[in-house]
């Protein structure tokens, strides 16, 4: 249901990146979670990142997807996809907001210890490039 909301946006032209990014974030949840085989399943058909960055190319970049995607490459064979979306998240994120709470909770992902954002700022440098 949620790749044809996609799809059907596209046919008509006008590619919603909400669509996009719903599909890729639930498909690789569930990757996660071993609900899917995604063995078994051609990788075109399956592949969530793909679809999360058409996301954030459609929305012309945004912090909120560029944190999913980061979370969704956080395996030992996508640190480099990880850190980039991890920096690009961290630029993007407002004082207060709930991304940055994220951000700064979750922080270790990266290899970072921070309490708050601007220390987190301040270590993204570390974040390898």
């Amino acid at each position: 249901m949620l790749k044809n909301r996609a799809g059907e946006s596209e046919a008509k032209g006008h590619p919603d990146a909400l669509a996009w990014f719903d599909v890729g974030y639930l498909v690789e949840a569930y990757k996660q979670m071993a609900l899917i085989d995604w063995h078994r399943h051609s990788a075109p058909a399956l592949d969530g990142y793909a679809w999360v960055r058409k996301a954030i190319q459609l929305r012309g970049g945004d912090a909120e997807m560029e944190f999913a995607a980061a979370l969704i490459s956080a395996n030992k064979t996508m640190q480099a996809q990880r850190d980039t979306h991890w920096r690009n998240a961290v630029t993007g994120a407002t004082d207060g907001s709930l991304l940055a709470t994220n951000l700064v909770t979750h922080s270790e992902l990266v290899g970072i210890r921070a309490t708050a954002m601007a220390e987190l700022r301040a270590q993204s440098g570390s974040v390898k490039k």
